[in-house]
């Protein structure tokens, strides 16, 4: 599945739908079809030759270049902290998420000096279908060798990975003459932890130790478990006082994980400018005490508002609470004279032949919409899932031409949600959008029925539309 990156220059997919499996739009001659076949055949042999990425995308560009004058790309990864530039970033782009039934492969935005043409679009899905299972394979890889140069309980850097590091870093900072600095720490009273609390309440600790480094520390920063409780720190381009200031800072704080008997109720971080003293910090765990119960009641309460009030599968408001907000809304706009907007949205049917695959892909492209929908949306709009394929928004103080700029930001960044089908070939969803603006007269259910027969006309009218 594939998703624009980002609102601005990024190519008007409303203008250029390409989907290879609809006959109704712009079809590819038999020669260029064949062509592009071809081109594909051989990007997929030739990316099958390497497991490292970088060098992955650097055989996808010149690749695809015969077929699409570019630039460059960026591919990022956020689930394996990865980002990556091939070539050079430009004035125009277009990006997508590439999301398979089984996986999420990250995103890929690729960068040119001219405007994307229909025929540049339809050139790159078919290039992407060839770099799915390459891709996967590499990201694999990449997680297996990651995994072994890391610690699996705290995420930090193992000894391997330190050793390797630690040369790389030092004949980097003796060839630009760069300083650097090591710090290494350990945890004091760390074996009393573990033999009066357990195993398990020491492991809580290193997990909350690494935790504090890694949030304190800089992004060009190393961590490495060493052994036991020794952790250590590679600091490049770093002088010996900001190396002190740094570890100032990692031994003025202290955290405590809040487990019972019967759960585990989250850590609390106390932080300060100087460190804590014995006195004190027994004093912390003392007080302590008291918040247990009331932090579970707070918890449990917040946990059945949540279910009763949220969808579980999207995380945005149910219809419960949809009709709630709705109402409050309109109070408080016909009571201070504003404008109140709502969008009904809808992903357009897949059609009666649409295959298992692409109906299981659809499902995970629902919840990347809401998500999408929220992101797009102010802090004072409500999000809410009524029916299985359709989200309303409650647009607060907006009037009509406001409305109708945000369902335009959700065309933009979800019309493009492309679907990989078994043999290769994609298929796009669309969204269909209808619009209501608050009248005198209305009430909750004038107002979503006006949204819902604004969004039928949209469907009747071939779907992929906002209407009002």
């Amino acid at each position: 599945m594939a998703t624009p990156l980002q609102t601005s220059n990024t190519i008007d997919f409303n203008s250029a739908r390409l989907s290879l499996s609809k006959p109704q739009q712009t079809p590819l001659s038999e020669s260029v079809r064949e062509d592009y076949s071809e081109r594909r055949y051989r990007m997929a042999s030739s990316l099958q030759t390497t497991l490292d990425i970088e060098q992955l995308l650097v055989l996808f560009l010149a690749e695809l270049k015969p077929s699409v004058e570019l630039d460059g790309l960026q591919y990022i990864n956020e689930n394996q902290r990865l980002q990556t530039v091939t070539g050079r970033k430009a004035s125009h782009s277009c990006g997508y998420r590439l999301i398979t039934a089984n996986d999420h492969l990250g995103e890929i935005v690729f960068y040119r000096n001219t405007r994307f043409s229909d025929q540049n679009l339809q050139a790159i899905e078919v290039m992407l279908s060839a770099l799915i299972c390459p891709l996967r394979n590499a990201l694999s890889y990449r997680e297996a060798v990651m995994a072994s140069l890391s610690d699996p309980l705290t995420g930090a850097g193992n000894r391997i990975a330190l050793n390797n590091a630690l040369e790389r870093e030092i004949n980097l900072a003796r060839r630009f003459k760069q300083p650097l600095s090591i710090l290494v720490m350990d945890i004091d009273k760390f074996k009393y932890a573990n033999d009066t609390y357990g195993h398990s309440a020491g492991d809580a600790v290193l997990k909350q130790f690494v935790g504090i480094i890694n949030k304190i520390n800089r992004n060009t920063d190393l961590t490495f478990r060493y052994g036991g409780d020794e952790i250590v720190m590679l600091l490049n381009r770093t002088y010996a006082d900001v190396t002190a200031t740094i570890a100032k800072q990692a031994t003025h704080s202290c955290g405590y994980r809040l487990i019972t008997n019967e759960d585990n109720l989250g850590e609390i971080i106390f932080k300060r400018g100087k460190k804590f003293t014995e006195k004190e910090l027994s004093i912390l765990e003392t007080l302590l005490s008291p918040l247990i119960h009331p932090l579970r009641n707070a918890l449990r309460f917040n946990a059945a508002v949540k279910a009763a009030f949220a969808d579980p599968v999207t995380g945005v408001g149910n219809k419960v609470h949809l009709l709630g907000n709705l109402a409050r809304e309109i109070d408080l706009a016909k009571r201070h004279n504003q404008a109140l907007s709502v969008l009904m949205i809808e992903v357009d049917s897949l059609g009666k032949s649409a295959s298992k695959a692409l109906l299981k892909q659809s499902k995970l492209a629902i919840t990347d919409l809401a998500q999408r929908i929220v992101k797009l949306s102010r802090t004072t709009d409500g999000v809410f899932r009524c029916e299985p394929g359709i989200f309303m928004a409650i647009l607060s103080n907006t009037d009509r031409a406001g409305a109708h700029v945000m369902a335009k930001r959700i065309s933009d960044s979800a019309h493009d949600l492309v679907l990989v089908e078994d043999n290769q070939d994609v298929q796009k969803l669309t969204l269909s959008v209808g619009m209501a603006v608050l009248t005198g007269t209305d009430s909750s259910a004038s107002l979503i029925d006006r949204a819902g027969k604004a969004l039928n006309n949209a469907k009747k009218r071939g779907g992929n539309l906002i209407h009002s």
